[in-house]
């Protein structure tokens, strides 16, 4: 299943467009709690311990902030990215010991030990998210920048800072829920 981030809204240029954004944000801010949830449950439930380890619950309340400006912007995907940055995968569910303590990088390790046909989009977007949070606002690599708001369906330059929060909510519930989805499953052999 392949992550989609299109979904239609409204143009915010109405205040009742502004609060169908608002009410689509919150509801997706929920949505990622109730995912976080899941996955933590299903992957304790196989794997003996939970799969995002927040190191504070303030976390999950932070990313249901309203998003109306570049600051409220920036904030939302560094807590985003932080989340991301939680994914707690240990070595003994790795095929060879790894160094690293990227979280998105052991999880791929995983996924192509115990799960090799697993939908690569996914942590792909998860990936976009992280990237924009390690660089923007000011970035050096504007065309890199460009092509991860573009794979969320932002358009960059951003002018509707609510839009974009939401987007980037919707990546990373949409994320949460395919590997959710995917650990459900039975883990796959590399030649089955």
């Amino acid at each position: 299943m392949s992550p989609d981030t299109s979904e239609a809204l409204p143009s915010p240029s109405s205040s009742t467009d502004n609060l169908t954004v608002r009410a689509a944000s919150q509801a997706t801010a929920e949505r990622i709690v109730e995912e976080i949830d899941a996955l933590n449950l299903v992957f304790r439930d196989k794997y003996g311990q939970a799969l995002v380890v927040l190191p504070q619950m303030r976390t999950i309340k932070d990313i249901s902030r309203p998003c109306v400006s570049q600051q409220d912007f920036t904030f939302l995907v560094a807590i985003a990215a932080d989340l991301l940055d939680s994914i707690d995968i240990p070595d003994r569910l790795l095929e060879e010991q790894s160094d690293t303590r990227r979280s998105l990088a052991r999880l791929e390790r995983f996924l192509e030990t115990h799960y090799p046909r697993y939908d690569r989009s996914a942590i792909q977007q998860l990936r976009g998210i992280t990237r924009i949070g390690n660089t923007y606002p000011v970035h050096s690599r504007r065309e890199k920048v460009v092509d991860d708001f573009r794979s969320l369906s932002i358009d960059y330059p951003i002018t509707d800072w609510q839009e974009a929060g939401y987007r980037i909510l919707l990546a990373l519930a949409n994320g949460l829920e395919c590997l959710r989805t995917l650990i459900q499953h039975p883990a796959q052999s590399r030649d089955t």
